[in-house]
């Protein structure tokens, strides 16, 4: 999400009760299971995947190398607290057999780039060589660790566009408060001075009237009034942020029920974009996507995507699936379009040698328009 953002591959999980969301679009009822096995097909084509084992027992976190068809999971399936930490013990078996137990698994996550697939095998396999977990957890919680984009526990959780702006919030409040208390120390005022006139220093002879130039204020006061000014810029940018990012929580939140658009790029960099074909009741297309891009850009939902050779992503529009199902999916490489295809919620995309090609449901009835694509 985002957190955001935005940062996250995370596919869609299926719950533990075994039920299945469905969305109705132009083409039927699409379920996350069709998403689901349309994902894993292509599952291999990326280092690896975090998955999720399902058996009448219960499920299991995992991670799968996709290169060696391993599985990595830990053999704990709770905490149980910090002294108990060395006896959890890293399993590491082949695919065939973690199917053998789990009478179905789905893609959880999938790594944001190739960095971080070679990161999470390195961490699986170093784990796995030592025989177990450094730090106390469950199977969830070694998936999570393996999977996590952080190198350590101790660095911070703020993105980079999240930093940026508050670097740039402290420092355009600075540069504010030192400019308003520079100003402030510097201005003057004219005090119009009356003095009495006397004669010999006895007889009053009327007055004199003098104009004097005095500061407007003292510095400490000025000072005062820069910093006050820094505070409330500084405030105020924290207040926008928070405001923001809670729009966005709230948004993504009711988001996360719709399934995404997810992209495996086999191909050079691209930059994909997604544009609606579809207008809602009250607005064209065009205002749609202002409206959608204002969303993306605050945070809610990801409209546009930058893929490295051997990356996947997802793209989840910030719009009312139930008025706008079908969009245009531009694959951009070198800022010049190369190809595009009409993509719905639920569809899994492959890019490779400037095309864009729409992955079938393993188990669906072929159809001309599947051939087609």
């Amino acid at each position: 999400a985002a957190d955001a953002n935005n940062t996250d591959a995370v596919a869609a999980t299926v719950g533990t009760d075994g039920a299945s969301t469905f969305m109705e679009s132009e083409l039927g009822l699409i379920s996350w299971d069709s998403y689901q096995r349309k994902l894993s097909s292509q599952v291999h084509l990326v280092g690896c995947a975090r998955i999720v084992g399902i058996s009448p027992s219960g499920i299991e976190h995992a991670i799968l190398d996709c290169s060696t068809r391993l599985v990595f999971h830990c053999g704990a399936a709770e905490c149980h607290g910090q002294d108990e930490a060395g006896d959890r013990e890293i399993l590491c078996e082949p695919m065939s057999a973690f199917e053998k137990r789990f009478s179905s698994w789905h893609v959880q996550q999938l790594p944001v780039s190739p960095e971080h697939s070679k990161r999470t095998q390195e961490r699986c396999r170093s784990v796995s060589c030592k025989g177990q977990v450094p730090v106390t957890c469950c199977s969830e919680h070694f998936a999570s660790w393996c999977f996590s984009l952080q190198s350590n526990s101790n660095e911070t959780g703020f993105s980079r566009e999240q930093l940026l702006y508050h670097g740039a919030n402290v420092a355009t409040s600075l540069k504010t408060g030192v400019a308003v208390g520079v100003s402030a120390a510097c201005s003057t005022t004219s005090v119009t001075v009356t003095t009495p006139v006397y004669i010999l220093g006895v007889l009053p002879w009327g007055s004199a009237t003098s104009t004097v130039v005095v500061p407007l204020m003292s510095t400490t006061a000025a000072v005062g009034l820069g910093a006050v000014v820094f505070a409330g810029g500084v405030a105020t940018g924290l207040a926008m942020s928070s405001a923001v990012n809670w729009y966005a929580a709230r948004f993504n939140a009711k988001l996360s029920r719709s399934l995404p658009i997810c992209v495996y790029n086999r191909g050079d960099e691209v930059h994909l974009q997604l544009r609606s074909l579809q207008q809602s009741s009250k607005c064209s297309a065009c205002c749609d996507d202002l409206v959608h891009g204002v969303r993306a850009y605050c945070g809610a939902g990801c409209r546009s995507l930058v893929l490295k050779n051997g990356a996947v992503g997802e793209l989840n529009p910030p719009c009312n699936e139930v008025n706008l199902t079908r969009f245009l999916l531009r694959a951009f490489i070198n800022g010049e379009l190369e190809d595009s295809v009409e993509v719905h919620r639920g569809d899994v995309v492959v890019h490779q040698d400037g095309v864009l090609r729409r992955i079938p449901d393993p188990e669906s009835v072929e159809t001309p328009d599947s051939k087609a694509d």
